[in-house]
């Protein structure tokens, strides 16, 4: 398996692995509200998928799938195209 070297890996696998570390860090630091839906008070399809990719991060298997079904499918999704743009 040859893997590039960190300056020619794609910006795409960078943002991903950056927003999965992100999600690893203690819940109190990222309290930080982004989604667009939430912000104008609507409900969207991924409302708590990203606090159910949090809940995977830290062992939390049950409370992941009460955030949000689709939550260990996601994080798979995302390591899956990590090493895809790395190997790439």
């Amino acid at each position: 398996m040859k893997i590039k070297s960190l300056t020619k890996v794609p910006l795409e696998a960078w943002i991903w692995t950056v927003a999965l570390t992100f999600l690893s860090l203690p819940q109190g630091i990222h309290k930080i509200e982004l989604c667009p839906s939430k912000i104008i008070g609507a409900k969207c399809m991924g409302c708590g998928l990203g606090e159910s990719v949090y809940m995977v991060l830290h062992g939390k298997i049950s409370e992941s799938f009460s955030a949000h079904y689709l939550g260990i499918f996601a994080l798979a999704v995302i390591v899956l195209r990590i090493i895809y743009l790395i190997k790439e």
